[in-house]
């Protein structure tokens, strides 16, 4: 006689609960992704490698060299 029973089948109580959230941490979690996306992108329009900044260093340094090496005194 289980089918004129009245009472309702069990439900586990997790399923109606919902996980609690810190709003305040979710904003800052948003802002901080966000601006680690904005860096990403100005490193890749912007950037360059430590390498590339004393290549170009060495190469501007030898150029003046050059230059002055071939000046002529008066």
């Amino acid at each position: 006689m289980d089918h004129l029973d009245s009472t309702p089948p069990a439900v586990p109580e997790d399923r109606f609960m919902a996980d609690i959230i810190n709003l305040r941490q979710v904003r800052k979690q948003k802002a901080r992704s966000d601006k680690e996306n904005v860096a990403a992108q100005n490193r890749v329009l912007h950037g360059r490698t430590k390498a590339e900044k004393q290549r170009e260093a060495t190469e501007r340094q030898r150029a003046e060299r050059l230059i002055d090496g071939h000046k002529r005194e008066e």
